[in-house]
């Protein structure tokens, strides 16, 4: 017979609403006449097989006839017990075979090597007497070699929609007699790693499809010697976007690749050097993705003719693009082909170009009356064509806009030259203080602001003990600090106000410990003033306030009215660290 085709032969198809096949598992009996035809093409295609018993499904007694075989759309198992077994004796008995489709659900708790013995897989020997089976048994898959011996005849083989089952990829795949393969279609096989493909005879092959395999498992590969020249390959729902974050040059694996297919990949970019290695590229598929600008990296590829840009979200073509496209299309032979359709355009003043464009040169679209969904400024979508017949009419008022923005642009020029002139005209004075001040502390910092003293200090004489036992310890000896102290450092003889004023103008902070007799200090009060003047002329950098003990009604009231310029530490008898670490940070603050 030249062909059978059981297609949705299944009750499940044909009663009810809903399309769904009955549940079948084929045995020998349900076989028993298929088996003793010989017949060319052989077809099963949705009828529901869940699972088949020995000698049924994969067994035939002329299988040197079949030239086509394709089971499809199932939900069978082959990867478990016998069945493994049967599929390789087939495979070197279907002598003829050229087209081998097997695509489903491929799934088993059994371990793909079970009978490994006699379906013609080899079982490599490892270190320490291990064989594949032990290896997977630990889960350890990454050492395995499997050689698989394909019929002679062999064109196109596809095994696609299959979930991997653990330990069914190894690590290395050995394909013996691939000569007269040229189409491989393994999309949407699940695998947690891609292993390393070996082949024997001359390499054939010019198409791959590799959809729904995540592609960050091969793209870290310098090269797939399998890949080297196909000529097509299909990459859908390949996780790309992923892969090209990471900076892979994927597209290095395939440099001979004259169609290539990224559809479905949710991308919004593309590398400007990913067809770097792709210089015969033709045909490129990237539609339903998420662009919304055609890549500059397709500008690299000097003999593309067809581009599909479908359902994506391009607003418009922008003119260096547009230039290339214009350039292209002279260069090639044939015209260039543009598919953009389910993008929306904006036909606004801005995109007028592009929309003369469409319509001006003469490159081929998927939309031959070239009529794509376009949006308006107020949101109406119509399309290019309707925008195009009334363009003068819809773009009447593009120029005065255009005129109105350099009006703008004028007057805001004008405001940016005379407003500067006038602030410095008017405000003359007070700009060369600032500056004055801005060098003047520039010049401090470059010198380090030297200072006479570090701390001007002033405290009662009930605590002065401490002071001289604690404080003065631990800023002078160990912080290495110079402090001026009245009683100690201020020489009798001269004017006491005076010599007061001279020590705080030369010192670079102050120092006040508020206790219950600081109020009956004599010079206290003068001290407060002078502190004050000297931070608002920016001469004293800290105002520090130590408190120890003191009541709210012996505060000085001088120094709660500038209580929001000082640094206020309270200090008890007991000793602190943190206190201590607030005080060196305070004054150290200046250095850092």
């Amino acid at each position: 017979m030249e062909e059978i085709n059981f297609k949705e032969v299944n009750p499940g198809y044909c009663d009810g609403e809903v399309r769904s096949p009955n549940a079948v598992i084929i045995t020998a009996g349900m076989m028993k006449y298929l088996q003793n035809i010989c017949v060319r093409k052989l077809f099963m295609i949705k009828i529901g097989i869940v699972d088949f018993k020995p000698k049924s499904l994969l067994f035939y007694h002329h299988p040197e006839c079949f030239e086509v075989i394709v089971f499809s759309g199932n939900r069978f198992s082959i990867l478990n017990g016998f069945k493994i077994t049967e599929l390789i004796t087939l495979s070197k008995q279907v002598s003829n075979l050229s087209r081998f489709q097997l695509s489903g659900i491929l799934e088993s708790n059994t371990s793909f090597h079970e009978s490994t013995a006699s379906s013609g897989i080899r079982t490599e020997f490892l270190e320490d007497g291990l064989t594949i089976n032990s290896i997977l048994n630990k889960r350890r898959i990454d050492v395995v070699q499997v050689t698989v011996t394909f019929p002679q005849n062999l064109k196109s083989l596809m095994l696609s929609n299959f979930a991997g089952v653990e330990g069914t990829v190894p690590h290395t795949i050995r394909f013996e007699n691939i000569s007269s393969l040229i189409a491989l279609d393994l999309s949407y096989f699940r695998m947690n790693h891609f292993p390393d493909v070996l082949f024997t005879g001359t390499n054939k092959l010019e198409y791959i499809d590799l959809s729904g395999i995540d592609s960050t498992l091969y793209s870290e590969k310098e090269n797939i010697p399998l890949f080297k020249k196909i000529k097509e390959i299909t990459l859908k729902n390949a996780n790309l976007r992923t892969t090209f974050k990471r900076g892979r040059q994927i597209f290095n694996l395939v440099p001979a690749i004259t169609k290539l297919d990224i559809s479905n990949n949710f991308l919004r970019f593309v590398p400007n050097d990913a067809f770097k290695s792709n210089s015969n590229l033709l045909t490129l598929n990237m539609g339903y993705n998420l662009f919304s600008e055609i890549p500059i990296a397709v500008m690299t590829l000097s003999k593309l003719s067809h581009l599909t840009l479908v359902r994506n979200t391009l607003q418009t073509i922008n003119s260096t693009l547009r230039d290339w496209f214009d350039m292209q299309n002279k260069r090639m032979k044939t015209k260039l082909t543009l598919n953009l359709v389910g993008n929306i355009f904006k036909c606004t003043c801005e995109n007028s170009d592009f929309i003369l464009w469409l319509f001006r040169r003469k490159i081929i679209f998927d939309n031959k009356n070239i009529t794509f969904k376009c949006s308006l400024v107020n949101g109406t979508i119509t399309n290019t064509r309707r925008v195009y017949e009334e363009f003068h009419q819809l773009f009447s008022d593009c120029k005065s806009e255009i005129w109105l923005r350099v009006g703008v642009c004028l007057l805001v020029g004008f405001i940016a030259f005379t407003l500067p002139i006038a602030i410095l005209v008017n405000f003359r004075w007070r700009i060369a203080y600032c500056i004055y001040r801005t060098f003047k502390k520039v010049v401090e910092k470059d010198m380090k602001s030297k200072y006479r003293y570090d701390i001007y200090l002033s405290c009662a004489d009930d605590c002065l003990g401490w002071v001289k036992n604690t404080l003065i310890q631990k800023l002078e000896n160990s912080w290495k600090m110079s402090v001026c102290i009245e009683d100690r450092d201020i020489l009798a003889g001269n004017i006491r106000a005076d010599a007061i004023l001279q020590s705080i103008q030369e010192s670079r902070n102050i120092i006040f410990i508020i206790s219950e007799a600081f109020s009956d200090k004599i010079w206290g009060g003068f001290e407060i003033h002078r502190a004050k003047y000297e931070k608002y002329t920016s001469n004293l950098h800290k105002i520090i306030v130590i408190t120890r003990h003191v009541s709210v009604e012996n505060f000085p009231l001088e120094l709660g009215l500038i209580i929001h310029d000082v640094v206020l530490l309270d200090w008890s008898d007991e000793e602190s660290d943190n206190v201590w670490d607030k005080l060196r940070m305070t004054l150290f603050s200046e250095y850092v």
